[in-house]
């Protein structure tokens, strides 16, 4: 029994062996398949190449081709960093509609005037529209400041409707009328809604910003005929301001009381267009910017590939027009010379001619 599990053994160790061999050569053959056909495969993707490279030692440097180069290199760089600087920058668009975004019928206004040479004692502001509002002397978020001895500075906040009306400064609340009159006045600002100077310089929305009247007469009234637009500013995070832009007319002319005596005034009359403005911030897409920076490389590599092309092939037709030229001229002056041998040889010989003729 002994004998035959050992001859057993011996032949199940012999058919393992058999196994292992047959399968290191199976692993064989399948690495060196898949090596071939890995290698075949980067072979036939290489041959949809495009840009083949050529050794380094088969190509020359050239000063054209060194000029080119870095005129290249430079307006690539002013390109890509102007391209940036418009990506980085935030853009302004505008539109219009016909509507009133504005808050529950009611506008916001700002007014900022100095009068240099009345006291503040006798200025108030008086708000009148078509909606049957008159206001004399309205004296809420008002301030009056005085300047030296004789001028006030006005700065005061309210509100007005939405329909035609008027707001004006005047001596119509004082107790007592001044002596004299002298409306002479600096406006530092007149805004309506909500202030957008802060955010971009767009539009008019403060025209009447630091505009003097110090060289008039002091006696007159100045009358300011306003035409407002409403308009929305949204930023880029989405917040939106609701602010009015106007244009204005400006006239001065004298006013009389019914007693006979100059009553001046300054006078704001406003109307409401039905036309409104949304200006947008707005930020260039990545995606152009990509496109704008590839667009300036690869056009700015062409061209300068086809010039150098160009010049490359100009400097061939010059080489051979004047190797041409050379061979032309070298080959005039041997004819000419052959001319000249044949015909100093063809002398000679009629020389010797006519020599021999005589002696005979």
């Amino acid at each position: 029994m002994k004998v035959e599990d050992d001859l057993h053994f011996t032949s199940l160790l012999r058919i393992v062996h058999r196994i292992d061999h047959i399968a290191v050569f199976i692993c064989d053959q399948l690495r060196d398949t898949i090596i071939t056909f890995s290698l075949q495969i980067m072979y036939d993707i290489k041959r949809f190449d495009i840009y083949r490279k050529v050794p380094r030692d088969l190509t020359q440097p050239t000063t054209t081709g060194a000029i080119i180069s870095v005129v290249c290199i430079s307006f690539i760089l002013f390109m890509v960093i102007n391209d940036l600087l418009n990506f980085l920058t935030l853009e302004v668009r505008s539109e219009l509609f016909v509507d009133d975004p504005g808050r529950e019928g009611r506008i916001e206004v700002q007014l900022n005037i100095s009068l240099p040479y009345l006291s503040c004692y006798y200025i108030g502001i008086d708000i009148q529209d078509d909606n049957g509002r008159h206001e004399v002397g309205f004296v809420r978020n008002t301030e009056k400041i005085p300047i030296g001895t004789s001028g006030c500075r006005f700065e005061g906040k309210f509100d007005i409707s939405k329909v035609p009306g008027n707001f004006h400064i005047s001596t119509h609340a004082a107790d007592t009328q001044p002596e004299t009159y002298d409306m002479r006045h600096t406006i530092h600002s007149v805004v309506f809604g909500d202030d957008v100077s802060t955010s971009q310089n767009l539009g008019s929305f403060n025209p009447l910003k630091n505009r003097e009247a110090l060289e008039s007469d002091g006696s007159f009234t100045h009358d300011y005929v306003l035409k407002i637009v409403p308009s929305v500013y949204e930023d880029i995070t989405g917040n939106k301001k609701y602010s009015y832009q106007y244009t204005y007319a400006h006239k001065e002319y004298v006013t009389y009381h019914y007693s006979g005596k100059v009553m001046p005034a300054l006078w704001f009359r406003y109307e409401l267009q039905p036309i409104t403005i949304k200006y947008t911030e707005r930020r260039q897409p990545f995606y152009t910017f990509i496109t704008s920076i590839c667009a300036v490389v690869g056009g700015t590599f062409t061209v300068a590939e086809i010039l150098h092309f160009g010049k490359f092939k100009l400097t061939e037709v010059v080489d051979v027009a004047r190797v041409s030229f050379s061979v032309i001229i070298m080959t005039y002056y041997s004819y000419r010379l052959l001319l000249i041998s044949n015909f100093a040889t063809i002398s000679r010989l009629e020389s010797n001619h006519f020599s021999c003729n005589g002696i005979q």
